[in-house]
């Protein structure tokens, strides 16, 4: 059968051309803003892709291939349906895409086949047997029932990029420290080591430019860390051209030995490194989602629950924005502030639809505009220096998403500086130098997840809370942060906040009634 007859007859067998969340062409919402370009259609549930559509003329493993590594890396869609004449294949979009020479339609990967589906009277029929039987129809996906299906349940979201990626990251950790490096050094270097491999996915750092950078010395970032000084010379080149911010070598290049850089080289070419965990070698970074490169300070977190800090699940961070920078609220000169930004996932999305509603309002998207929406637009502050070094490297990562590979080596593209004019290291309770960093300024949303948990009041939080004559219970932050962040909102705008329900609503003690109370009259 012709390919896209047969794939519309999938559709209407299924049930999902008749749902207003499936998308095609260039309508597509794509996660990131980085469309995978053999896919032509989506099917979302609540703004979130459960489904990606694609037609081949031919079987062609190569591409197939390639295909499913660009949707496992993105870690959002679970289901990959592929149209070939006379045949339909549905892939595992979560499970683990394989490295060169493995196979691609291992059980665990390959859900369904169907083939000779050679008239539409067959093709109907065996999609009824096969895959309608099996519970793949929209109505199964939409209501959650699909999950607790044998076929639903073969679908792992423990297998997903994002999840190893993560595991990953704990894992190199782990090691670097042993080796003697200090957390923050060594997550420096790995978030360092993030950004060089996706200019090297995105075509952006090739061969000849990396040949260049290191005086001949390596051709690829892994060829680098061979040698500690041809390491130390892309790093000092890399942070000539794009910004001195991004890339600061001074503070770590004497206490990062060849063995360090050994583990990460090892890493980097998929070695076991004791635990089995896979490396960053199987995943394409040109379709990673920018939000999870805040997971390397996540990664780190765990020394931190006494501060409160928690990181975002990036599908909950989605949720918060959508509901205050929907697609019909949304206007492209908002302004946005996190008071309590951690690794910046709350700035990089509303960073991203501010983009996109630049866009959608007829405008080319410039690199000035780019530069323009985000250090006009978004601003952030927290406690923790770490933190706020991975929110500027994320929202540089963003900035790449919408530029093409000739923009982006373009000799005059330059990141811009984002600490100290739009990322604050500060307490937000210390009000002389927030209020110096922000002086009148207002914002039309405030975004972002609270410190949580008992005991996370700082010093200057209590003694804002001594100076404006309120209570919160606990000792907690989250409660704090409900009353001071007005004072920073435009007057029509919104304020959406993570904050704990036990401590903000439930909880029964006098000082939390007491807070209540106040809060609740006054907002």
């Amino acid at each position: 059968m012709i390919v896209h007859e047969l794939e519309q007859i999938l559709l209407e067998e299924l049930g999902y051309i008749e749902s207003p969340e499936f998308i095609q062409g260039a309508q597509i919402p794509w996660p990131g803003g980085r469309a995978i370009p053999e896919v032509h259609a989506a099917l979302f549930l609540k703004n979130i892709p459960i489904a990606y559509f694609s037609r081949l003329s031919e079987l062609d493993p190569t591409r197939i291939h390639r295909l499913h590594k660009q949707v496992w890396s993105q870690s959002r869609a679970p289901l990959l349906f592929v149209t070939l004449p006379h045949e339909i294949r549905i892939y595992n979009g979560y499970e683990t895409s394989p490295l060169e020479g493995e196979a691609l339609d291992a059980p665990s990967r390959l859900l369904q086949h169907l083939d000779a589906l050679t008239d539409e009277l067959t093709a109907r029929q065996k999609i009824q047997q096969q895959l309608v039987e099996q519970h793949y129809e929209r109505i199964y996906l939409e209501t959650g029932a699909f999950w607790d299906t044998i076929e639903g349940q073969r679908i792992n979201y423990q297998h997903r990029a994002d999840q190893l990626l993560i595991s990953g990251m704990k894992q190199m950790r782990m090691l670097l420290t042993q080796a003697g490096l200090s957390n923050h050094i060594a997550y420096t270097l790995l978030g360092r080591s993030i950004f060089i491999r996706y200019l090297e996915d995105r075509g952006v750092l090739t061969t000849a430019l990396i040949t260049d950078m290191t005086d001949g010395q390596a051709h690829s970032y892994r060829d680098a860390l061979a040698d500690h000084a041809v390491t130390y010379r892309l790093f000092e080149r890399l942070s000539e051209r794009f910004n001195g911010d991004l890339f600061p070598i001074e503070a770590d290049e004497e206490n990062v030995s060849p063995q360090h850089l050994d583990l990460l080289q090892r890493f980097l070419e998929r070695e076991n490194l004791e635990t089995g965990q896979l490396s960053l070698f199987p995943f394409d970074f040109e379709y990673i989602p920018i939000e999870l490169i805040s997971h390397i300070y996540d990664t780190f977190i765990e020394d931190q629950r006494g501060s409160g800090a928690y990181y975002t699940p990036l599908l909950l961070a989605d949720f918060i924005l959508e509901e205050t920078m929907g697609a019909d609220v949304i206007e492209p000169e908002m302004t946005i502030f996190d008071p309590a930004c951690g690794s910046g996932i709350f700035l990089v999305g509303a960073y991203r639809r501010l983009i996109q509603a630049w866009r959608e309002s007829g405008n080319h998207v410039t690199p000035a505009d780019l530069n323009r929406i985000l250090t006009g637009q978004i601003v952030g502050c927290d406690l923790n220096p770490e933190a706020v070094c991975i929110a500027a490297f994320s929202l540089y990562l963003e900035i790449l998403n919408h530029l093409t590979s000739e923009q982006i080596q373009d000799d005059s593209f330059r990141f811009p500086s984002l600490q100290k004019t739009n990322l604050l290291v500060s307490d937000f309770f210390d009000e002389e130098r927030v209020d110096d960093f922000l002086a009148t300024r207002q914002f039309d949303r405030i975004v972002g997840n609270l410190p949580w948990g008992k005991n996370t009041l700082t010093k200057s939080a209590a003694q804002w809370l001594s100076k404006q004559k309120q209570l919160v219970g606990g000792k907690q932050a989250a409660p704090a942060f409900m009353l001071r962040v007005p004072k920073y909102c435009e007057e029509d705008g919104e304020i959406a906040l993570l904050a704990p329900a036990k401590s903000t609503i439930f909880v029964t003690s006098s000082p939390h009634r007491t807070f209540r109370e106040n809060f609740f009259c006054r907002y």
